[in-house]
Order: structure tokens, then sequence, then C-alpha cells
């Protein structure tokens, strides 16, 4: 059925106003060479969150546009990736994909999108987009980072260097945590004054325990601060989780995070430090990365980095693949090329 729809609103999109409809894309890839305490080194070739898509609008009445994004993430293993449940994925998946309304008043979008909790963790990250040393290897302990596949938006309009979205989302079930579903508020705000742009969020999950049949909240917030001056790029970061260990395997923790960026013509160097502080234990994690990026041409750019992630307890902690992990420190070194379009 799913397939059904998605073909009938390509072909709707594509007997409308196709001269405002954009095609848009990044094939990202990196050979990744991970270093972890206790165990044999491996080697990875990563496709870093390569995506093909289609957006764009069409007027529907003065002031009013209809909008859409269609978008697609591709495997580095192709064919090959096969699913826990047997089945083949054929190396491609669903992102972002949704329809909605637009006007000088906001939008109103539904769909499988973002939250606009993560969309905060996502501006202040010098690392984003699956590299190695990105902040949500930390920062997304109980989910925290949510692209929900059934989800409302209302965005306000920019007033004053502000603008500001709220969602409800109705799916976030995550076979990582301890749940069989869950529903999710989340709202941000951005604040953007000269040189400074300040986000906030705020995001609470209904969750519904696969253990107990009772539901449990959990909720966290996001703070941040960017400023950027010419070729300098300085970032803090704070993420606040109250979290139900019976519901999500985690306890409540502060994470604290800053970044420093230097553009040098094509050339850039950047570095952020992240805590992750849990509450009333000593298993505190700590991520650290260093990348220099190349800018080939406006369209292409290559890099390199380094990353670690020292967990204090061996007891628990977490890696640079986003994931939990019972070993204490875990590092790596990347080279990549990405290509947007």
């Amino acid at each position: 059925m799913n397939k059904i729809i998605t073909a009938a609103l390509l072909m709707t999109i594509a007997t409308t106003s196709m001269a405002k409809t954009k095609v848009y894309g990044e094939l990202h890839a990196s050979y990744d060479k991970i270093f972890t305490v206790g165990a044999e080194s491996r080697d990875d070739f990563s496709s870093n969150n390569s995506v093909f898509g289609l957006k764009g609008s069409t007027e529907i009445k003065k002031d009013i546009s209809f909008i859409y994004q269609l978008s697609w993430g591709f495997s580095s293993n192709g064919f090959d990736d096969i699913r826990s449940d047997g089945n083949i994925n054929f190396g491609i998946n669903n992102r972002s994909q949704v329809i909605g309304l637009a006007s000088p008043s906001g939008a109103f979008i539904v769909g499988r999108f973002d939250t606009p909790f993560k969309t905060v963790g996502r501006r202040a990250d010098l690392f984003w987009h699956s590299q190695l040393g990105q902040n949500r290897n930390i920062t997304n302990a109980s989910n925290w980072d949510v692209r929900a596949d059934k989800i409302v938006v209302l965005q306000s309009p920019k007033i004053n260097g502000f603008q500001g979205s709220l969602a409800y989302a109705s799916d976030i079930a995550d076979t990582s945590r301890l749940t069989q579903n869950g529903s999710a508020i989340s709202l941000n705000g951005f604040y953007k004054k000269g040189k400074v742009l300040l986000g906030a969020a705020y995001e609470q999950h209904d969750l519904e325990t696969s253990l107990a049949s009772a539901s449990a909240d959990v909720e966290a917030l996001r703070l941040s601060a960017i400023y950027k001056d010419g070729p300098l790029k300085l970032v803090v970061f704070f993420q606040k989780e109250d979290n139900d260990f019976t519901a999500t395997s985690e306890a409540d923790a502060n994470v604290f995070g800053v970044g420093v960026a230097y553009r040098n013509g094509k050339r850039t160097l950047k570095a952020q430090i992240y805590n992750r502080d849990v509450d009333s234990t000593d298993e505190d994690s700590n991520l650290i990365a260093i990348g220099y990026d190349y800018k080939v041409t406006k369209f292409l750019d290559i890099y390199t980095q380094a990353a670690k992630i020292t967990n204090s307890s061996s007891l628990g902690g977490y890696d640079l693949g986003n994931t939990t992990s019972t070993v204490a420190d875990t590092h790596g070194v990347s080279l990549g090329i990405r290509y947007k379009f």
C-alpha cells in the first residue's frame, strides 16, 4: 500500500508545477578504521546517509502553497543488506517524506520527518551526517534524535529573528529500547541576532513498556548557542535527560559539549568535545573529535578525522557506532568524500 501511495504522489507531483520541483541529493562515503579496547580492530566502508530526493511547491491560491518532499537513503551494502527478518533490504531506506501547506503565517506538514528536538542537536554538531565524531554518539542514548514515521508539524513564520516548531508523533517505536510503541510531543525555537544563533527544544515520550504493560514518560531539554564570525564558528550544547530506567534502560543524564571550527579558504579545521554525565553513577562517557575538511568544488569536499569515546565504567557506555557498548574505549580514524547536488 505504501508503494502505491508513493507512486501516486510522484505522479501527482510530476503533473503539477515541475518548474518548482528540485532534485537534490548527497553521495557520501567514508573508509573508517575502528579500534576497540579488548577487541580486534575493524575496517568499515560506510555510505553515510547518502540520499536522493525531490522537494518543491506549487501555489494553490494566493499566498498558500502545497509543499512536498520525498527522499530515500542508500546503504553501502546494496542488495546484500539482509534484514533481521530475513528479507532483502535492497539497500534503500525511507527518509523524510512529507506533504503540507505553507503560507506567510507558517507551515503545516504531515508524514515522516525529523522532530524539532532533533533539529537543535543537528544544528550544533560540527560532525553531522553520520561522520565518525558526530555528537549523537552520546546524545542519542535514549532515542532522542528521532525521524518519526507518523508526525504532524506546525512551524511558525520568522518574526524578528525567531522561528519555532511544534510537533506530535504518534509512533516512535524503537527496538533498541525496552518499549513496544510510544508517542512524542516535540517543540523548538531558534532566535538569530547578528552573529549569534540560539536554539532550545523540549521533547516528551509517552512510552508503553514491554515489561509490564505500563506506561512511562521520559523527557529531555536541549539548549544550543552558535557564534559565527567570518571563518570562525563556536558552538555550545547542553542536554538534560529525565529517563525512566524501566522503559529505556537509561538513567537520568546531562550532556555538555563545545566545538570550534575555523575556515581558511577551502580548508576547515574543526574539533568538538562532549561529556555525558550519568546521575548517581560513575558511568560517564566522553567524546572528542577532530577533523580537516577540504572543499574541492562548490559541491564536492573530502575530509579526514579522528574520534574517541572513553567510558569511565566498563559496565556501560557508548561507542563510535551510535550504539551502547561495554568497553572502556573506542577510537577511530576516517577518510571520507561527499558530493552534494
